[in-house]
């Protein structure tokens, strides 16, 4: 299952979270900053599960150019610990405000399980300035195709932090926030890092 979303009518399509190619694209125009965020969409269930948890404290500031560890960690039950993650700032265009994307995958076609999407409104189009700035972020969290999907809530953004960046690489925290079973309504909150290539 992917986590990219239709803009509208979902309750009445898929269980399955839309794709990364569908949401980057959809109806931005016009948006208010929490619609950017897909805030106020209702997605339908799909199955049940439980988590929360506190995650592992990170991060060393970025010294040099090393290669980025690729990495996303999520302390939801059970835990999220994935080996890949890509990093998408796209500027400003037209009316649209720059968007940060954060995914455990680099397209649709590739996602594999778990698997974790971020999209969040950007203050800069560039990656350098938006360090220490929490920005409210979407989060979706599938655990396999067809399985229990975890997302931040109506009116409940995440809060996305970069730590570090230069022009290749970008190491961050998601602040401690709640995420919804979307089959059961059940909340939880949990906490977690990225490392990831600066794409």
């Amino acid at each position: 299952m992917n986590l990219r979303r239709q803009t509208t009518h979902i309750a009445h399509h898929s269980t399955r979270a839309p794709r990364l190619a569908l949401l980057a694209a959809a109806a931005l125009l016009g948006l208010s900053g929490c619609e950017y965020l897909g805030i106020g969409k209702t997605t339908p269930p799909t199955k049940t599960g439980g988590g929360g948890g506190t995650a592992p404290s990170i991060i060393k500031k970025l010294t040099t150019p090393e290669p980025p560890a690729r990495l996303m960690e999520l302390s939801l039950t059970p835990a999220v610990k994935l080996g890949d993650c890509h990093i998408t700032l796209k500027p400003a265009a037209g009316q649209v405000p720059p968007m940060l994307y954060i995914s455990s995958y680099a397209d649709p076609q590739s996602e594999s399980f778990p698997s974790v999407y971020i999209r969040a409104v950007a203050p800069s189009g560039q990656l350098r300035e938006l360090v220490d700035k929490s920005l409210p972020a979407k989060i979706y969290i599938a655990y396999s195709a067809t399985g229990l999907v975890w997302e931040t809530p109506e009116g409940q953004p995440g809060q996305v932090m970069i730590k570090a960046a230069d022009d290749t690489h970008a190491v961050g925290t998601i602040a401690d926030s709640t995420f919804v079973n979307l089959a059961t309504g059940q909340k939880v909150n949990a906490s977690g890092r990225f490392d990831g290539k600066a794409e």
